[in-house]
């Protein structure tokens, strides 16, 4: 088959093919330019798809309106306080704890696996746990809490512990934790725990007696 039927030239005898001439300054600046160009042009649609989302989420959150509930401990029944010879506390409390929640578009699932801790100065006395439940938007719900412990008492806080019960004065905190769903046009949202804690100081923690909640300060972490 001859060259000319392949498509190709024969070239001279000792002669080598043509390069392409090498690429110019001002082509490779055209290229740098557009390459820049193309970079400016992304940077702006993603700087305009944040601002929109932004914008949506602002928007969404202005029309919920969303509001922190409001958790209290209203009554506090003392079943069984007693402490042993060897020091050992046996605790059994009924806590009434009211729960609001003031949100117009926003109910709350409180799942399973509830943790609720009775403290005296750093000493844990008793446990117990939520129930699991859906609090719809706008709504109270009033739970009764059931906490029962076993726990050995140093001698210092077994004495601090009588100290303040003579005084009338029982400084004791209630740590609340559960996890949560919110439910968003009937839309649930992933679930994560919220976090409540409660100083209150008491009267007394005599058994059978009416127990007078003397003052509570509460704080919710979202």
């Amino acid at each position: 088959m001859r060259l000319a039927e392949l498509g190709g030239a024969r070239l001279p005898r000792g002669s080598s093919p043509r390069l392409p001439p090498p690429v110019t300054k001002l082509a490779a600046a055209l290229k740098s330019a557009a390459c820049r160009a193309c970079l400016s042009g992304a940077s702006l649609l993603l700087f305009l798809l944040i601002f929109i989302v932004l914008a949506v989420l602002a928007a969404a959150m202005v029309f919920i309106d969303p509001k922190v509930p409001s958790y209290s401990v209203t009554d506090f029944d003392v079943i069984n306080f007693n402490v042993s010879s060897d020091l050992t506390l046996h605790a059994r409390l009924n806590i009434t704890i009211r729960t609001e929640n003031g949100n117009k578009k926003i109910g709350i699932t409180y799942l399973e696996d509830s943790n609720v801790r009775l403290v005296y100065r750093s000493t844990d006395l008793c446990s117990g746990k939520l129930p699991s439940f859906f609090q719809d938007h706008e709504n109270v719900t009033v739970m009764s809490i059931m906490m029962e412990g076993s726990v050995k008492l140093s001698t210092e806080v077994e004495e601090s512990l009588e100290e303040d019960k003579m005084k009338g004065d029982v400084p004791l905190e209630v740590f609340v934790k559960v996890p949560v769903k919110l439910r968003v046009f009937d839309v649930d949202t992933v679930s994560f725990s919220i976090s409540v804690r409660c100083d209150l100081v008491l009267d007394d923690l005599q058994p059978g007696k009416k127990v007078t909640i003397k003052s509570t300060k509460y704080t919710a972490l979202w």
